[in-house]
Protein backbone atom coordinates (compact mmCIF):
# COMPACT_ATOMS: atom_id res chain seq x y z
CA UNK A 1 0.00 0.00 0.00
CA UNK A 2 2.90 2.41 -1.28
CA UNK A 3 1.64 6.57 -1.43
CA UNK A 4 1.73 8.13 -4.26
CA UNK A 5 3.59 10.55 -2.70
CA UNK A 6 6.24 7.95 -1.28
CA UNK A 7 9.23 9.99 -2.28
CA UNK A 8 8.34 13.52 -0.82
CA UNK A 9 6.96 11.42 2.18
CA UNK A 10 10.77 9.77 3.00
CA UNK A 11 12.48 12.98 2.41
CA UNK A 12 10.28 14.08 5.44
CA UNK A 13 11.92 11.35 7.52
CA UNK A 14 14.70 12.11 6.58
CA UNK A 15 14.05 16.01 7.84
CA UNK A 16 12.11 15.07 10.93
CA UNK A 17 14.85 13.19 12.02
CA UNK A 18 12.73 10.26 12.85
CA UNK A 19 10.87 12.36 15.01
CA UNK A 20 8.26 10.00 17.16
CA UNK A 21 5.03 10.90 18.56
CA UNK A 22 4.17 11.10 22.54
CA UNK A 23 1.61 8.10 22.32
CA UNK A 24 0.68 5.25 24.71
CA UNK A 25 0.81 1.81 23.11
CA UNK A 26 -1.89 -1.49 23.62
CA UNK A 27 0.09 -4.04 25.57
CA UNK A 28 1.74 -6.41 24.83
CA UNK A 29 2.15 -6.28 21.00
CA UNK A 30 5.92 -7.32 21.44
CA UNK A 31 7.65 -9.78 19.06
CA UNK A 32 8.10 -13.49 20.43
CA UNK A 33 11.79 -14.10 21.62
CA UNK A 34 14.18 -14.44 19.21
CA UNK A 35 15.27 -17.55 20.77
CA UNK A 36 12.27 -19.19 20.19
CA UNK A 37 12.62 -22.24 17.55
CA UNK A 38 10.72 -21.74 14.34
CA UNK A 39 9.55 -24.99 14.78
CA UNK A 40 7.07 -24.33 17.35
CA UNK A 41 5.81 -21.04 16.54
CA UNK A 42 3.05 -20.83 13.68
CA UNK A 43 3.94 -19.43 10.53
CA UNK A 44 1.57 -16.78 11.34
CA UNK A 45 4.25 -15.49 13.89
CA UNK A 46 7.02 -16.49 11.43
CA UNK A 47 6.23 -14.13 9.24
CA UNK A 48 5.90 -10.95 11.98
CA UNK A 49 9.28 -12.06 13.58
CA UNK A 50 10.41 -11.81 10.28
CA UNK A 51 8.36 -7.96 9.59
CA UNK A 52 9.40 -7.03 12.89
CA UNK A 53 13.12 -7.31 11.90
CA UNK A 54 13.32 -6.01 8.64
CA UNK A 55 11.07 -2.65 10.09
CA UNK A 56 14.18 -2.60 12.54
CA UNK A 57 16.68 -2.35 10.29
CA UNK A 58 14.99 0.48 8.16
CA UNK A 59 14.49 2.63 11.15
CA UNK A 60 18.14 1.50 11.90
CA UNK A 61 19.02 2.77 8.34
CA UNK A 62 17.07 5.79 7.89
CA UNK A 63 17.95 6.94 11.65
CA UNK A 64 21.73 7.22 10.19
CA UNK A 65 22.61 10.61 9.55
CA UNK A 66 24.76 9.36 5.84
CA UNK A 67 21.49 7.65 4.87
CA UNK A 68 21.08 6.15 0.90
CA UNK A 69 17.55 7.40 0.20
CA UNK A 70 17.54 4.97 -2.34
CA UNK A 71 17.98 2.01 0.41
CA UNK A 72 15.62 3.70 2.38
CA UNK A 73 13.02 3.66 -0.52
CA UNK A 74 14.18 -0.60 -1.11
CA UNK A 75 13.84 -1.52 2.74
CA UNK A 76 10.16 0.41 2.84
CA UNK A 77 9.17 -1.34 -0.58
CA UNK A 78 9.90 -4.83 1.36
CA UNK A 79 8.15 -3.76 4.54
CA UNK A 80 5.66 -2.99 3.27
CA UNK A 81 4.76 -6.09 0.80
CA UNK A 82 5.86 -8.21 3.92
CA UNK A 83 2.35 -6.41 5.31
CA UNK A 84 0.40 -6.68 2.19
CA UNK A 85 1.35 -10.88 2.29
CA UNK A 86 0.63 -10.95 6.02
CA UNK A 87 -3.17 -9.06 5.40
CA UNK A 88 -3.75 -11.60 2.49
CA UNK A 89 -3.97 -14.40 5.08
CA UNK A 90 -4.28 -12.68 8.23
CA UNK A 91 -7.02 -9.62 7.57
CA UNK A 92 -8.52 -9.66 10.92
CA UNK A 93 -5.40 -9.57 12.89
CA UNK A 94 -5.58 -6.47 15.31
CA UNK A 95 -2.58 -5.63 16.61
CA UNK A 96 -0.81 -6.10 13.43
CA UNK A 97 -2.80 -3.99 11.72
CA UNK A 98 -1.81 -1.35 14.75
CA UNK A 99 1.83 -2.38 13.67
CA UNK A 100 1.42 -1.59 10.19
CA UNK A 101 -0.25 1.38 11.40
CA UNK A 102 2.42 2.96 13.46
CA UNK A 103 5.01 1.61 11.16
CA UNK A 104 3.16 4.32 8.22
CA UNK A 105 3.11 6.81 11.04
CA UNK A 106 6.57 6.64 11.48
CA UNK A 107 7.37 7.19 7.94
CA UNK A 108 4.73 10.35 7.84
CA UNK A 109 2.32 8.42 5.48
CA UNK A 110 -0.37 9.79 7.41
CA UNK A 111 -3.88 8.88 5.00
CA UNK A 112 -2.20 5.05 4.92
CA UNK A 113 -2.00 5.07 8.45
CA UNK A 114 -5.33 6.35 9.37
CA UNK A 115 -6.90 3.99 6.88
CA UNK A 116 -4.44 0.76 8.56
CA UNK A 117 -6.03 2.53 12.58
CA UNK A 118 -9.85 2.76 11.20
CA UNK A 119 -9.86 -1.23 10.22
CA UNK A 120 -8.34 -1.74 13.30
CA UNK A 121 -11.60 0.18 15.08
CA UNK A 122 -13.67 -1.92 12.69
CA UNK A 123 -11.80 -5.00 14.16
CA UNK A 124 -11.84 -3.84 17.67
CA UNK A 125 -15.56 -3.14 17.57
CA UNK A 126 -16.87 -6.81 15.55
CA UNK A 127 -14.80 -8.72 18.25
CA UNK A 128 -16.26 -6.49 21.11
CA UNK A 129 -13.09 -4.83 22.00
CA UNK A 130 -11.81 -1.48 23.32
CA UNK A 131 -8.73 -0.54 22.02
CA UNK A 132 -8.34 3.44 23.75
CA UNK A 133 -4.95 3.20 21.59
CA UNK A 134 -6.81 3.22 18.10
CA UNK A 135 -8.48 5.78 19.01
CA UNK A 136 -5.86 7.71 20.61
CA UNK A 137 -3.36 7.32 17.20
CA UNK A 138 -6.38 8.35 14.92
CA UNK A 139 -6.99 11.42 16.75
CA UNK A 140 -2.62 12.44 16.94
CA UNK A 141 -3.19 11.83 13.09
CA UNK A 142 -6.50 13.91 12.57
CA UNK A 143 -4.58 16.76 14.47
CA UNK A 144 -1.67 16.82 12.38
CA UNK A 145 -4.03 17.08 8.88
CA UNK A 146 -6.11 19.55 10.82
CA UNK A 147 -9.14 17.48 11.24
CA UNK A 148 -10.09 18.77 14.66
CA UNK A 149 -13.31 18.00 15.10
CA UNK A 150 -12.83 14.42 14.33
CA UNK A 151 -9.40 14.49 16.74
CA UNK A 152 -11.32 15.61 19.63
CA UNK A 153 -13.77 12.43 18.96
CA UNK A 154 -11.10 10.41 18.88
CA UNK A 155 -9.09 11.34 21.92
CA UNK A 156 -12.25 11.79 24.03
CA UNK A 157 -13.14 7.89 23.46
CA UNK A 158 -9.29 7.23 23.90
CA UNK A 159 -10.25 8.96 27.86
CA UNK A 160 -13.20 7.03 28.12
CA UNK A 161 -12.30 3.86 27.10
CA UNK A 162 -9.13 4.00 29.62
CA UNK A 163 -9.78 7.53 31.81
CA UNK A 164 -6.35 6.33 34.28
CA UNK A 165 -3.47 6.64 31.41
CA UNK A 166 -1.99 10.04 31.26
CA UNK A 167 -0.97 9.98 27.91
CA UNK A 168 -4.62 9.92 26.35
CA UNK A 169 -5.56 12.78 29.16
CA UNK A 170 -2.55 14.50 28.05
CA UNK A 171 -3.30 13.59 23.85
CA UNK A 172 -6.97 14.98 24.58
CA UNK A 173 -5.94 18.26 26.28
CA UNK A 174 -3.17 19.22 23.45
CA UNK A 175 -6.12 18.95 21.12
CA UNK A 176 -8.35 21.14 22.76
CA UNK A 177 -5.13 23.76 23.40
CA UNK A 178 -4.47 24.01 19.80
CA UNK A 179 -7.78 24.46 18.59
CA UNK A 180 -9.49 25.55 21.53
CA UNK A 181 -10.45 29.14 18.95
CA UNK A 182 -11.45 26.93 15.79
CA UNK A 183 -13.73 24.73 18.47
CA UNK A 184 -15.17 27.57 19.95
CA UNK A 185 -15.75 29.48 16.54
CA UNK A 186 -17.64 26.21 15.23
CA UNK A 187 -19.64 26.20 18.53
CA UNK A 188 -18.36 23.13 19.82
CA UNK A 189 -17.69 24.18 22.99
CA UNK A 190 -18.28 27.43 25.16
CA UNK A 191 -15.37 29.21 25.93
CA UNK A 192 -16.16 28.58 29.58
CA UNK A 193 -16.52 24.70 29.22
CA UNK A 194 -13.69 24.32 27.09
CA UNK A 195 -10.87 26.41 29.41
CA UNK A 196 -12.48 24.20 32.01
CA UNK A 197 -11.83 20.72 30.27
CA UNK A 198 -8.17 21.66 29.25
CA UNK A 199 -7.52 22.32 33.16
CA UNK A 200 -9.03 19.01 33.95
CA UNK A 201 -7.07 16.89 31.12
CA UNK A 202 -3.76 18.52 32.19
CA UNK A 203 -4.97 18.17 36.01
CA UNK A 204 -5.48 14.34 35.42
CA UNK A 205 -2.43 13.37 33.67
CA UNK A 206 -0.50 15.34 36.14
CA UNK A 207 -2.20 13.73 38.88
CA UNK A 208 -2.07 9.99 37.32
CA UNK A 209 1.76 10.44 36.74
CA UNK A 210 3.05 12.27 39.78
CA UNK A 211 6.70 12.07 39.13
CA UNK A 212 6.34 13.08 35.67
CA UNK A 213 7.97 16.66 35.98
CA UNK A 214 6.54 17.42 32.22
CA UNK A 215 3.63 16.72 33.11
CA UNK A 216 3.97 19.36 36.31
CA UNK A 217 5.28 21.93 33.54
CA UNK A 218 2.54 21.59 31.12
CA UNK A 219 -0.25 21.67 33.86
CA UNK A 220 1.81 25.31 35.00
CA UNK A 221 1.48 26.31 30.85
CA UNK A 222 -2.41 25.40 30.89
CA UNK A 223 -3.00 28.62 32.78
CA UNK A 224 -2.05 30.50 29.60
CA UNK A 225 -4.38 28.48 26.95
CA UNK A 226 -7.47 29.96 27.92
CA UNK A 227 -9.04 33.02 27.53
CA UNK A 228 -8.82 34.87 30.51
CA UNK A 229 -5.63 33.56 32.75
CA UNK A 230 -5.64 33.46 36.33
CA UNK A 231 -2.21 34.70 36.67
CA UNK A 232 -2.17 35.13 40.51
CA UNK A 233 -3.23 31.07 40.31
CA UNK A 234 -0.23 30.70 37.91
CA UNK A 235 2.45 32.20 39.76
CA UNK A 236 1.00 30.70 42.94
CA UNK A 237 1.49 27.41 41.10
CA UNK A 238 5.07 28.11 39.71
CA UNK A 239 6.09 29.32 43.15
CA UNK A 240 5.36 25.88 44.65
CA UNK A 241 6.84 24.30 41.81
CA UNK A 242 10.58 25.96 42.65
CA UNK A 243 9.95 25.62 46.25
CA UNK A 244 8.61 21.77 46.19
CA UNK A 245 10.71 19.92 44.06
CA UNK A 246 14.54 18.95 43.81
CA UNK A 247 14.72 20.80 39.94
CA UNK A 248 18.11 20.99 37.97
CA UNK A 249 19.30 24.71 37.38
CA UNK A 250 17.77 24.77 33.95
CA UNK A 251 14.47 23.36 34.84
CA UNK A 252 14.80 25.73 38.09
CA UNK A 253 15.27 28.51 35.55
CA UNK A 254 12.55 27.81 33.58
CA UNK A 255 10.32 28.05 36.12
CA UNK A 256 11.69 31.47 36.94
CA UNK A 257 10.62 32.71 33.53
CA UNK A 258 7.24 31.31 33.96
CA UNK A 259 7.37 32.97 37.50
CA UNK A 260 8.47 36.63 36.19
CA UNK A 261 5.88 36.06 33.21
CA UNK A 262 3.25 35.87 35.73
CA UNK A 263 4.75 39.00 37.33
CA UNK A 264 4.67 41.41 33.90
CA UNK A 265 1.19 40.06 33.46
CA UNK A 266 -0.19 41.28 36.74
CA UNK A 267 1.94 44.92 36.07
CA UNK A 268 4.70 44.18 38.43
CA UNK A 269 7.44 44.48 36.43
CA UNK A 270 10.02 45.40 38.78
CA UNK A 271 9.78 41.84 40.96
CA UNK A 272 9.72 40.10 37.39
CA UNK A 273 13.19 41.82 36.76
CA UNK A 274 14.28 40.47 40.18
CA UNK A 275 13.54 36.85 39.56
CA UNK A 276 15.37 36.87 36.02
CA UNK A 277 17.73 38.42 37.49
CA UNK A 278 18.50 34.76 39.59
CA UNK A 279 18.89 32.86 36.13
CA UNK A 280 22.16 31.99 35.01
CA UNK A 281 21.27 29.29 32.13
CA UNK A 282 22.24 30.75 28.89
CA UNK A 283 19.05 28.83 27.12
CA UNK A 284 16.44 30.87 29.37
CA UNK A 285 18.58 33.54 29.63
CA UNK A 286 17.78 35.32 25.99
CA UNK A 287 13.78 34.41 26.75
CA UNK A 288 13.83 36.42 30.25
CA UNK A 289 15.40 39.17 28.38
CA UNK A 290 12.76 39.60 25.63
CA UNK A 291 9.85 39.39 28.33
CA UNK A 292 11.29 43.25 29.13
Amino acid sequence: MMPSSFSRLLAAVFLSGMAFAFTACRGPVAEPAAETSSTSISLKDQQLIDILRRERELDARAAHPDADFTEIQRLFHQVDQLYASFFSRNPDDLDSRLLYGKFLTRFHDLEGARTQFLIAAKIAERSGEQVAVIHQQLSTICAEQGDYSRAVVFADNAVKMEPDVAAYQYGLGQILAAYRKELIKDEAFLPDDIDKAIFDCFRAAKELEPDSLPLKFRFGEAFYDVGNPDWREALSYWQNLLSQHALSPLQADAVRLHQARCFIELGQPEQARLITSQIDSPQIRSSADSLF
